[in-house]
């Protein structure tokens, strides 16, 4: 798990992984959240979480610390970097 707060979960455009993309403020989390991936791409926004713990922003299918946890376990982390280069 990174080390920076904001935490973007959503679905990866083809559908198949759930993926992670860390943030340092929830300013860049949010506008990520409205960038290519999502709007052309059809990447599937879930949910923003601050520190793996506290749901900022979405709608998941539960609300528990244990569902949390296990998205930010298992979610396919993709660094912001990643996206800049393929820009």
């Amino acid at each position: 798990m990174g080390n920076l707060p904001y935490s973007v979960v959503y679905q990866s455009p083809d559908g198949f992984f759930v993926c992670r993309t860390d943030f340092n403020k929830l300013e860049n989390a949010e506008e990520f959240i409205t960038s290519k991936i999502f709007i052309y791409n059809g990447a599937k926004f879930h949910f923003i979480l601050k520190d793996g713990k506290e749901l900022i922003k979405g709608d998941p299918i539960q609300r528990t610390g244990k569902f949390y946890s296990d998205s930010m376990k298992f979610a396919v982390e993709i660094p912001l970097s990643s996206f800049a280069k393929s820009s």
